[in-house]
């Protein structure tokens, strides 16, 4: 017996996005992640599947050299977040990379930091594009603080 798989339909996609989230809760980010491809395969620019598939993606960080998204960013093939401004400069932006053992982070704005994902965050005094994350066995989370300039 052969099975085919069907395409997501336009009006499957509410169920679908609940399907990812479910699989999140599950600790299955490797199945929320293709439900969600799959979802950006019918509407590419559906907001709720883009963030579910960055939660996903990095659900699967382990901190080590065997990460999956370890390698160089490839625009073609690691495009998460699609956004175009037009007449705007300076948009806060925030990027991380990992070569040869060394964390950078590159980004346009002030870059924050804080010790829990829901807590407090400053902001890096002297913190610099691209900062070097210092190693130490703490988790640190970063965000970017701006606003938009118009031109």
């Amino acid at each position: 017996m052969q099975l085919n798989l069907k395409a997501i339909s336009r009006d499957g996609i509410a169920e679908a996005i609940s399907k990812a989230e479910v699989y999140r809760y599950l600790n299955e980010p490797g199945e929320a992640e293709s439900i969600c491809r799959d979802i950006l395969a019918v509407e590419s620019d559906n907001q709720a599947a883009l963030r579910l598939l960055g939660l996903a993606i990095t659900d699967q960080f382990n901190g080590g050299t065997s990460d999956r998204y370890a390698g160089p960013f490839d625009p073609i093939q690691d495009r998460l977040f699609v956004a175009q401004f037009r007449n705007l400069t300076d948009v806060p932006s925030l990027s991380i990379g990992r070569a040869a053992g060394v964390t950078r982070i590159t980004f346009v704005g002030v870059l924050q930091s804080s010790t829990t994902v829901n807590g407090v965050y400053a902001n890096v005094v002297g913190a610099t594009s691209p900062y070097t994350v210092p190693a130490g066995p703490a988790a640190t989370y970063y965000r970017v603080a701006g606003s938009l300039t118009e031109r």
